[in-house]
């Protein structure tokens, strides 16, 4: 079995660090980790000062979890649920052979320019938010890169297939019958939402608008429904999203602000999330540069990494210029 979380800060003589860690999400989601970092960081930089002495932010706790109010016992079918699924030995993750990461970045600009012709397009001109438009281009932009494999031309008169993109809610506060759970809440209080658009749509004329629709209309059902009431049925649509042609999750986001974390040596000078590699995830977090833009991480084979990088290009000329 896998450790809870492990730690490991490799040093580069006259270069600088790096920091790796990993944890289970079992203990922690990203909201979580992130202020846990956050706290790391302000007790390093106080030079070992009494921490009561010392501005930080306020400690991670754990004992609030008894506010969770569960009246259909939910938590004990799915920790029942967990156990079966991973009781069995796995072996560890192997990274396909050649596969490669690159960072892209989209500008404040961009996305603004995004959101304007998502809204322009949208029948209800409704406004749209950074993550769900900048997830939405991605997304759109990694299925006509992954789409273009033989397996999938040989198919392309299957218009209806339907792809899913795997997103998480944040319960905080959102929790029926239960006080409100503070944001220093040290935990995982996500919910996972599956976002499904059938093939014609995301390869569409109108393809950012389709996904970011259904990715909007995902979150809005899921904050008005009662998330804990729907927790049986997670594991359902995760068997759904897994046995789907070119499963899509995401890592990170770029409201944990993981640039901004100086241990006192400076900020990070990149941050990756290394399971991407084998998730099948699409990373974001915030700009590096502080200029308001979205910092995305990728990784594909070498081949299909140059498609993506010519269908980005082409999307930003279409849509966020």
């Amino acid at each position: 079995m896998r450790p809870i979380m492990a730690m490991q800060v490799t040093i580069f003589p006259g270069a600088g660090i790096c920091i790796g860690n990993s944890a289970t999400h079992v203990v922690a989601d990203g909201v979580t980790f992130s202020h846990f970092m956050k706290y790391w960081m302000s007790l390093t930089k106080s030079s070992g000062k009494d921490p009561a002495t010392v501005l930080l932010p306020s400690l991670p706790i754990h004992s609030c979890r008894n506010m969770i109010k569960d009246p259909g016992e939910v938590g004990a079918g799915h920790l029942e649920r967990f156990w079966s699924q991973n009781s069995a030995k796995h072996s560890s993750h192997v990274t396909p052979e050649n596969m490669v990461r690159a960072t892209f970045t989209l500008s404040r600009k961009q996305i603004d320019n995004l959101k304007s012709w998502v809204t322009e397009q949208s029948e209800n001109q409704s406004p749209v938010s950074t993550f769900v438009v900048t997830l939405a281009f991605i997304w759109v932009s990694l299925i006509k890169t992954l789409v273009q494999d033989s397996e999938t031309k040989a198919n392309e008169e299957d218009k209806d297939e339907v792809f899913h993109l795997m997103i998480n809610v944040d319960c905080r506060n959102r929790l029926k019958y239960t006080q409100p759970i503070p944001q220093t809440y040290f935990g995982n209080c996500m919910a996972p939402g599956i976002v499904s658009v059938k093939k014609h749509d995301l390869l569409g004329e109108k393809c950012v608008l389709a996904a970011s629709d259904a990715i909007t209309a995902r979150i809005k059902d899921m904050l008005s429904s009662d998330l804990l009431k729907t927790a049986p049925r997670w594991g359902q649509g995760v068997r759904k999203w897994v046995m789907s042609h070119y499963p899509t999750s995401i890592a990170g986001a770029p409201k944990l602000g993981l640039y901004d974390m100086d241990f006192g040596l400076g900020k990070p000078c990149k941050m990756e999330i290394v399971h991407i590699e084998t998730g099948g995830s699409i990373a974001f977090s915030e700009s590096r540069d502080g200029s308001n833009g979205v910092e995305i991480g990728i990784a594909l084979e070498k081949k299909k990494m140059d498609v993506f990088d010519s269908i980005l290009q082409q999307g930003i000329k279409k849509f966020a210029t």
